[in-house]
């Protein structure tokens, strides 16, 4: 069939208006959905990088928690060994405590009973003290000695590999200087002991005071 001419403009001005239409529907309606995915992820970009951001700020927050906690254990060690193997110790002149004095000595002192009734019959009881209390003294220093080294391993996570090594090189030689020291002590070597403290002072302290730069370093001390 054939159209005329005023037909066929009337068809083809219809049909373009149409499809102005849909292309500018789809064109709007195409802007608006590219922009919703975009906005989706820049708030999914966001989210991310607030959880990052968090975690690393609760990263910092434990390691400003961990590191004093960590020098403080590392401190109250130290002095104890070194106090362990010191030649300086002072003992109280127990040989001359009259009878008063001396029960109360034993009041006071750490000794178990079995240990107070032995210092109460010895003939040389100041000898004989400081070879019991010796034992406390060892078992504090283990005490404190095992408590910064499992503090250390449990908290490795929040602290640097360079922070954590210098801790383990002081762990391990505090140690062996309560290990070598108990030998000594057994063995009734008073140069073995003497060597100890030596080795304490010479090798334990500059790492120590190392490990205290460091720590200031992650705590950024010099900018308090």
């Amino acid at each position: 069939m054939n159209l005329d001419i005023s037909e066929t403009i009337a068809f083809a001005t219809k049909t373009l208006t149409a499809g102005g239409i849909t292309f500018a529907l789809l064109q709007f309606y195409g802007k608006k959905w590219l922009e919703s995915q975009f906005l989706k992820k820049l708030e999914d970009h966001k989210g991310k990088i607030h959880s990052l951001f968090s975690r690393i700020s609760k990263i910092h927050e434990k390691e400003f928690e961990v590191l004093p906690e960590a020098w403080r254990l590392l401190q109250q060690a130290l002095g104890l060994v070194s106090a362990l193997a010191s030649p300086l110790k002072s003992y109280p002149d127990i040989n001359h405590m009259n009878t008063a004095e001396f029960d109360k000595f034993l009041v006071t002192t750490r000794l178990n009973d079995l240990d107070k009734q032995a210092l109460a019959s010895a003939s040389d009881r100041n000898l004989l003290f400081q070879k019991r209390i010796f034992w406390y003294d060892l078992q504090d220093a283990h005490t404190a000695t095992n408590a910064f080294h499992n503090y250390t391993i449990l908290n490795k996570i929040f602290m640097t590999k360079e922070l954590f090594d210098a801790f383990k090189v002081v762990d391990d030689l505090l140690m062996n200087t309560i290990l070598e020291q108990e030998i000594g002590t057994e063995a009734e070597d008073r140069s073995m002991t003497l060597n100890f403290y030596k080795r304490t002072i010479t090798q334990i302290e500059p790492l120590v005071v190392n490990i205290e730069l460091l720590v200031q370093k992650r705590l950024h001390h010099t900018e308090a």
